[in-house]
Order: structure tokens, then C-alpha cells, then sequence
């Protein structure tokens, strides 16, 4: 159909050390100076979604980077952020907490 633009999401999971997905963290999505330009929750089974990158100000070759907030019961996160050039390409990260 004339009109629709291609999928471009950034998404991935949030799960604990045994692959449990953990629901409720907040992912922050951050430019190169480390502003950050979007933020998404996991739902109950860790997933995160965004969207709409367009609206967060992404344009081809820019840098940026990934981070999930640690709640309460967990120390870090492997990664601890994840860094990537936007080539308007879908973008799969994970994060599991430890």
C-alpha cells in the first residue's frame, strides 16, 4: 500500500538468570550523549517494545545506546547497557539481571 513506512522497531527481552522474563522494568533508550530519548516497560514476560523511533529524534547513523533500570531483588544487568548505530534496520537487544 502507497504510504506505509517499514517496521523499524527496537525491542528485545529482560529476563532473570534462569530466562524468567521480568516484568515492570523500565528500558531506557539514550543518545550518544546520554540523553535519554524513549523509554519502555516489560510487560509480564519481559518483552519491551518501541515502536516508533522516528519520534525519538533516530535518523541513520546515529549512535545510541540501551540500559534496563535494576529493580529491587537484582545487583546488575549483562549487559550492563547496549550500544548501537541506528541504521533504521529493527534492533533486537537483551538483558538478563542477575
Amino acid at each position: 500500500m502507497a504510504g506505509q513506512l517499514a517496521a523499524n522497531p527496537i525491542f528485545g527481552w529482560v529476563v532473570n538468570s534462569g530466562g524468567a522474563g521480568i516484568a515492570g522494568v523500565t528500558v531506557n533508550l539514550m543518545n550518544s550523549s546520554g540523553t535519554v530519548i524513549g523509554m519502555a516497560t516489560t510487560d509480564a514476560t519481559g518483552f519491551y517494545y518501541f515502536a516508533d523511533t522516528t519520534t525519538s529524534g533516530l535518523t541513520p547513523g546515529t549512535n545510541c545506546s540501551l540500559n534496563a533500570t535494576i529493580p529491587n531483588g537484582y545487583s546488575s544487568s549483562t549487559p550492563a547497557a547496549q550500544t548501537f548505530t541506528w541504521s533504521a534496520n529493527s534492533v533486537v537487544e537483551n538483558f538478563i539481571l542477575n
